[in-house]
């Protein structure tokens, strides 16, 4: 079992070894944990722990202090356990290159700040049931196996989130949305929308797009570069009308439960192939 080691800092520096209740700063193999031990913010540098790989990152509702600020980031590794961050303070963590635990938001507050920087690593998955969490890629990789987003208490207001990488090459793999608003400009392979959730896609194509449910705003302004392969329209809403410019879809697929906004101006959208999937039940 890996040994937890747990802030109890009495002041923000998280090199100091007095800060932590095992007489040291984190080293690779353990388990970090915030709690009201202390809720005092921990203050880091940039990359200040690139060399560390931990079993685990754990913040509980308890704690209430920040973890890094804006452009400092606390740069680590983690395998084998979760990032579990259920406090109410903000994040800022950039994954370090041997980061490969899952990430699981779940703040005491919508509104808690997260920011995930996974610019240096491939494959990541998270996880978001409730907090304002940006999601910034940048390898030439897929810097994202699995985007989850649903919700706590409230499905519209629980989630907010951007993901947008930093070069035009990152991705998404799977990108699954049941709740929350979610602003994506990565390019995606599969994109599932249902139940209460809102998908604003501003950039990047997007291979497949299965809307059962919820909205989708398909705001690109950006031509052929910005374009779905397939979209189906199972349930839900679909609009094209939230924004100008050309959006561009090979195949609409659009069934009788689907609704689709649109306006019969090819200056406005382009769909190569428009398809009404009529069905019918046994015994119609």
């Amino acid at each position: 079992m890996a040994t937890v080691n747990r802030w109890i800092g009495a002041t923000t520096v998280w090199d100091t070894g007095t800060n932590w209740s095992g007489g040291a700063k984190p080293a690779n193999g353990e388990v970090v944990l915030f709690n009201g031990g202390s809720v005092v913010s921990v203050a880091t540098t940039q990359d200040n722990e690139q060399g560390v790989t931990l079993a685990g990152l754990i913040i509980e509702p308890t704690y209430t202090g920040d973890i890094g600020s804006s452009g400092v980031a606390l740069q680590i590794g983690c395998q084998t356990g979760n990032v579990l961050h259920r406090g109410s303070g903000k994040l800022y963590l950039k994954c370090g290159t041997t980061f490969t635990s899952p990430i699981i938001i779940d703040c005491v507050n919508k509104t808690t700040q997260v920011e995930l920087d996974c610019t240096t690593v491939a494959g990541t998955d998270v996880e978001v049931v409730r907090g304002t969490v940006a999601l910034i890629g940048g390898s030439a990789a897929t810097e994202f196996n699995r985007v989850v987003v649903g919700w706590r208490d409230d499905p519209i207001n629980d989630v907010t989130m951007t993901i947008a990488s930093t070069v035009t090459s990152g991705s998404v793999d799977l990108l699954v949305i049941n709740g929350g608003v979610v602003t994506n400009s990565e390019t995606t392979a599969m994109c599932v929308l249902s139940g209460h959730g809102r998908l604003v896609q501003s950039a990047g194509v997007v291979t497949d797009l299965v809307v059962v449910g919820g909205r989708c705003n398909w705001d690109f302004a950006n031509g052929a570069s910005d374009a779905a392969t397939r979209v189906y329209v199972v349930d839900g809403i679909f609009d094209f009308t939230q924004t100008q410019g050309q959006k561009i879809i090979n195949t609409l697929y659009e069934f009788p439960n689907g609704e689709v906004v649109r306006m019969d101006d090819n200056d406005i959208h382009k769909i190569t192939t428009h398809r009404r999937v009529k069905t019918r039940f046994a015994g119609e």
